[in-house]
């Protein structure tokens, strides 16, 4: 890669100040994840988010309703109250028109003749310390379904809370913490995607029209459905081998104490993830998760809760893994943010 060069209607919401001030009592170092006290904080902060982002009141999420809308305010509320800026030329949000066909085959309710429905994507971005040095991306999918599934079910709304509200709080709570503890050398960019459930449609639009030219970016990583394993199990990389990033990984899996576990089987989630519409242009971009290394709790997900009403807030919800991984990513952007941990382009 050569040289790289550097371009250049809020609602906010009390419950996200809470939030905040619940979360400035957290640990500041993304370090070996063994602390349990730590953790347990971690995961009374991201129940939190996702208690209130899969809650009545955001309707499961649906792009062009009400409670898709107050999603977005929700994460660009919390955002700025972190100190990061519109990361879309110098707006928060990037419109993106939504086809209501998926939806329809999912058996969601959508406007009544509508061959496309009004979204949007979030992003902001924290400015680097050092210009020209690139970009690295932090995704997760703000969406979910709404009402959705066979019209006699006694529950139609499909809250998300699994899919995704709990990337979304892992997301938030890494740049919570990136923000409050100094920005990295790299511009980091936080994108909230919408209709992800829609076939990457979210995804699609910023890789086609992105804030910053595609080579800028250095390494972008997905969160999505993150809240499925417990504490101590081990990392999938979704993208092994297909980009440069994969020695920088190794390397902070194991200061992290962690362990990697990557399989052939994994490699079916690749174009499944919003991650795919970058990596397809060539793009070095990652899941990095505990929830997909644990087959076996991820395919008891599928099969009872992905996609219906039964993705919904509950105590139960493992955040274990999840809460290990938030360290995990932050000191993967802090790895890949960096100009002496990951140099690029010329001398």
């Amino acid at each position: 890669m050569g040289r790289l060069l550097k371009w250049a209607g809020k609602r906010p919401l009390a419950r996200v100040a809470g939030l905040s001030l619940m979360a400035t009592g957290l640990g500041a170092c993304a370090t070996i994840a063994d602390n349990g006290d730590e953790l347990t904080r971690i995961e009374a902060v991201l129940g939190k988010h996702i208690a209130e982002l899969s809650g009545p009141d955001y309707g499961g999420r649906m792009p062009g309703t009400p409670g898709g809308a107050a999603t977005q305010d929700y994460i660009v509320a919390a955002l700025e109250s972190y100190g990061f800026k519109p990361g879309m030329r110098g707006q928060w949000r990037q419109d993106v028109t939504v086809p209501t066909k998926r939806y329809r085959e999912l058996l969601v309710d959508v406007p009544e003749g509508a061959d496309s429905i009004a979204s949007a994507n979030v992003i902001g971005v924290l400015p680097g310390t050092i210009a020209d040095s690139g970009a690295v991306v932090l995704l997760a999918h703000w969406d979910h379904l709404g009402t959705c599934g066979p019209p006699a079910a006694p529950d139609r709304l499909c809250n998300g809370a699994v899919d995704n509200a709990s990337g979304v709080a892992v997301m938030l709570e890494i740049a919570r913490r990136i923000a409050e503890h100094g920005p990295l050398e790299r511009d980091l960019y936080v994108v909230a995607t919408t209709a992800e459930e829609a076939g990457l449609v979210g995804a699609e639009a910023f890789a086609d029209d992105p804030p910053v030219p595609l080579p800028i970016i250095v390494a972008a990583f997905n969160l999505d459905s993150v809240a499925i394993a417990p504490r101590g199990a081990p990392v999938a990389v979704i993208g092994w081998g297909r980009t440069g990033l994969d020695a920088g990984i190794v390397e902070v899996v194991r200061a992290q104490g962690r362990r990697l576990s990557n399989t052939q089987q994994q490699a079916r989630w690749i174009a499944r993830q919003d991650g795919y519409a970058l990596l397809k242009r060539d793009v070095p971009s990652v899941l990095v998760s505990s929830a997909f290394a644990d087959e076996r709790r991820l395919g008891q997900f599928v099969d009872k809760n992905y996609h219906r009403a039964t993705d919904d807030w509950s105590a139960a919800i493992e955040l274990g893994g999840a809460a290990q991984d938030m360290l995990l990513q932050i000191a993967l952007l802090r790895h890949f943010g960096n100009t002496a941990s990951y140099p690029v382009g010329d001398d």
